[in-house]
């Protein structure tokens, strides 16, 4: 079954759209990815909230395809995510950020 971590939040209040672009793929997108239990990791910028809260609730949802989800979690408190975790917060608002586990629901077999 395939686990997903998933993360959504707002930038900090004066950090630009085009500031944390610069960071997610200079820095962000070259290491995350080689953490152990990643499989995939997209970031995602919103451009619209279509329907519900209507005060823009993420600017930035990170869908990570992962091993299991407690092993992104200690790979995610290692020494190998050390820039990451002191550089994050410069640019994302912690009090924000919503991470969920999630897999996913495959379609039904075809009766076919």
């Amino acid at each position: 079954m395939t686990e997903y971590v998933v993360v959504m939040y707002r930038l900090r209040e004066g950090v630009t759209a085009d500031d944390y672009v610069r960071w997610s793929q200079e820095t962000d997108q070259q290491i995350t990815p080689g953490l152990e239990p990643i499989r995939r990791f997209q970031v995602l910028s919103v451009t619209e909230t279509i329907e519900g809260a209507d005060n823009g609730t993420f600017d930035v949802i990170e869908v990570i395809e992962v091993t299991s989800a407690d092993a992104w979690k200690e790979g995610n408190a290692s020494e190998y995510m050390a820039q990451i975790q002191e550089e994050w917060p410069r640019y994302a608002d912690p009090g924000t950020a919503i991470v969920v586990a999630a897999t996913e629901i495959p379609p039904a077999a075809s009766s076919d």
